[in-house]
């Protein structure tokens, strides 16, 4: 038995819970479900550090939460399970999960020394839609292109350094906006771009990266 923890959460768009709940979410709600809570199975998950919670994202609405009741964790997995959560505040954070991919991926390319105008562009493109200057099959062009661009080079001796791999990767998936949905843009994004540095500092670049949602968080106006 554990008192509480505070933590991160990511709900569906229609900030509703999964697997078939379907209760309404909203702030200052408080749900519970029977225990026993089994990790990743039944029960109630949320994650202390906010880029762990968005890996297991179903959607865009960002939740900070207190889990209580029984509570399940494991040693060295951030992700636990407990039968009581409350929601302290929430945000539809789809613009900015989006502009965080953009984020991830430009720092990702500038680390790996990527100069190729396609990639480049294509984020620029994606920021263009963001601001509602493109449309979406627009966009969706891009993407293609981008994506064609990133196959046609994977033979090339830059490509297969491991950073430089990982940066087009980050752009793509950063581009991939319409083709998916914010939280795995970003995720993905960041992911691949934390893989574009040695290993010794992934760890430093995950940290930099949660900074810098959590500052997007931080600043976005009250909804």
């Amino acid at each position: 038995m554990t008192k509480s923890i505070k933590a991160w959460h990511f709900l569906h768009q229609n900030c509703r819970l999964s697997h078939g709940d379907g209760r309404l979410i909203r702030p200052g709600t408080t749900v519970t479900v029977p225990g026993p809570p089994v990790l990743y199975a039944r029960g109630l998950h949320a994650s202390r550090r906010v880029m762990n919670a968005l890996q297991l994202a179903p959607g865009p609405v960002v939740c900070r939460v207190v889990v209580s009741g029984e509570i399940v964790k494991v040693e060295e997995v951030d992700t636990f399970v407990g039968t009581r959560r409350y929601v302290e505040w929430m945000l539809d954070a789809t613009w900015l999960l989006h502009e965080f991919a953009c984020w991830c991926a430009e720092r990702a390319l500038r680390r790996a020394k990527v100069t190729d105008d396609v990639l480049w562009s294509a984020i620029a493109a994606k920021r263009a839609w963001l601001a509602d200057e493109i449309t979406d099959e627009q966009l969706e062009t891009t993407f293609i292109a981008a994506s064609s661009f990133a196959c046609s080079t994977t033979d090339s001796a830059a490509y297969s350094a491991a950073a430089y791999s990982a940066a087009y990767s980050a752009a793509i998936a950063a581009v991939s906006a319409v083709a998916s949905v914010a939280a795995s843009a970003a995720h993905s994004a960041g992911y691949s771009a934390a893989n574009s540095v040695a290993y010794s500092a992934y760890i430093t670049e995950i940290k930099a990266q949660e900074r810098e949602l959590l500052r997007m968080f931080a600043e976005a106006p009250e909804q």
